[in-house]
């Protein structure tokens, strides 16, 4: 017995093959959560590092100010910068600039208009330390 015909001579389809997601939707998905994760860490370090930024800007603004003690007052006790040292140090300051990463805060100053780079080390959110080098042209 023959096989039966069916209209065109071409079985019946069986059921539609599912659609697959292609790679324009998983290359979005992997922009998308990269994109997040880049903003998520950039904000963590410019948060993490305000507190350092403040504290080093507070303490040159009364550096600037010729506040040498109030300057003193802010940092950590237990660091020992003495007004004396600090007005030794950073007398003559007209200018500056500070970036502050977690316990780290840089940037630069001017000192009787010579340009410095100056690092300080925070501890519990105070000034304990800070370095100057002078900038070479």
């Amino acid at each position: 017995m023959p096989p039966p015909v069916y209209g065109t001579g071409v079985p019946p389809a069986g059921p539609a093959a599912k659609k697959g997601r292609g790679c324009l939707f998983w290359g979005l998905i992997v922009l998308v959560i990269g994109l997040l994760l880049i903003g998520g860490c950039t904000a963590f370090v410019v948060f993490s590092g305000q507190d350092a930024s403040d504290a080093a800007n507070d303490f040159l603004a009364e550096v600037e100010d010729g506040d040498f003690q109030g300057a003193a007052d802010l940092t950590n006790q237990s660091c020992d910068l003495s007004a004396d040292r600090i007005e030794q140090d950073l007398d003559g300051l007209s200018q500056f600039f500070i970036i502050g990463v977690g316990p780290i805060a840089s940037g630069s100053v001017t000192l009787d208009g010579q340009e410095f780079t100056i690092l300080f080390e925070l501890r519990d959110d105070k000034i304990c330390s800070y370095t100057l080098d002078a900038v070479t042209s």
